[in-house]
């Protein structure tokens, strides 16, 4: 096997300079990240290369001459846009007889990083709130030991339904991890029929008010069922918590060439336009009353989202204000073996 056929199996680019400074070789990678042709800058100085790169990327003449001096290993960093605090990439000089450079792409490192920094501003807001109202009225209690029996009882069940928000807050927090940790490698064939006939049960028995209409096809997936279930019953019990009376609902389940789509309609209150682009954002809330009557936190969809995407699908979604909202999931179709019957 080549040196270079290893080099186009890299996600980092590469490229190989002489003693001289001449590019010698560059993989593809490379040239994807530098928006350039390999043809552009084979055989070419390194001083002529930098020259058609924009000025942020002109540093490969500084870091090679640096690399030839010591003869060790030199590492900068690129930064793009106005972010210094925060290196888009970042570049490796070798000394092997000539210089190696490698570039690697860090910009979903930082932004994993930025989104991660996101999460725990927010999820430190969303636990104050309730850990706020348990500390009132415990102290309510502690300073006012002569209160009825009926106000004390009126406190304890708020500290109670409080603590129950929490833990909900809490239990959907872990399962974020946990599903952003699995491994698709330990995902098997799951029967999505089976799978909505569990839910359809679960959310009669939750919601006896409510009207579920299911039409299936017969499709199956490779997943998780205990997943699928989970981001089937929060597009279930969110269609419910935003309907107004009654809730009316429909799952539809159709299986199209080599995609399976599944679709959750409501006749609910609707999305306002302004909101729909962020529904699926973590602890995002359209209706911030109603969440929290319901102990919601914003978590339900972005759950959802990441279940759907952990199986390689895509979650869409359409509403009409006052008219309702339906939530489209696609996934890759994998035949069933026999009929499964609903």
């Amino acid at each position: 096997m080549k040196i270079s056929s290893l080099y186009e199996t890299l996600s980092d680019g590469i490229i190989l300079l002489n003693k001289e400074g001449r590019v010698t070789y560059a993989n593809t990678r490379v040239c994807h990240m530098l928006s350039l042709e390999k043809k552009a800058i084979a055989g070419i100085l390194v001083s002529d290369f930098e020259k058609k790169l924009p000025k942020e990327f002109r540093i490969f003449m500084k870091i090679f001459a640096k690399c030839c001096k010591e003869k060790a290993i030199v590492k900068d960093q690129i930064v793009l846009g106005n972010t210094p605090s925060q290196p888009q990439m970042e570049i490796f000089a070798i000394w092997n007889k000539g210089v190696i450079i490698v570039l690697q792409d860090k910009s979903s490192y930082f932004q994993h990083m930025e989104m991660g920094k996101d999460f725990i501003a927010n999820a430190s807001h969303e636990f104050r709130t309730p850990i706020t109202i348990i500390r009132g009225f415990a102290e309510t209690l502690n300073d006012l030991p002569n209160l009825s029996k009926k106000m004390i009882q009126e406190i304890t069940d708020k500290i109670v339904k409080t603590c129950d928000r929490l833990n909900k807050l809490v239990k959907n927090i872990l399962v974020l991890s946990d599903i952003e940790n699995l491994f698709s490698s330990e995902f098997q064939k799951c029967d999505l029929s089976v799978v909505i006939a569990h839910c359809k049960e679960l959310f009669s028995s939750l919601h006896k008010n409510a009207t579920l209409h299911v039409d299936c096809d017969n499709a199956s997936i490779i997943g998780d069922s205990d997943l699928l279930e989970l981001a089937l019953m929060n597009l279930l019990d969110n269609a419910a918590k935003y309907s107004q009376d009654a809730p009316l609902v429909t799952i539809q389940l159709k299986r199209k060439s080599k995609e399976v789509i599944l679709t959750v309609s409501d006749k609910g209150i609707g999305i306002p336009e302004l909101d729909i682009h962020h529904v699926f954002e973590r602890f995002y809330t359209v209706d911030k009353a109603r969440s929290r009557k319901h102990g919601g936190a914003g978590l339900g969809l972005s759950i959802v989202k990441t279940i759907v995407e952990k199986h390689g699908g895509e979650i869409k979604v359409a509403s009409v204000l006052g008219a309702g909202s339906t939530f489209t999931l696609s996934f890759q179709s994998q035949e069933l073996d026999t009929v499964t019957e609903n």
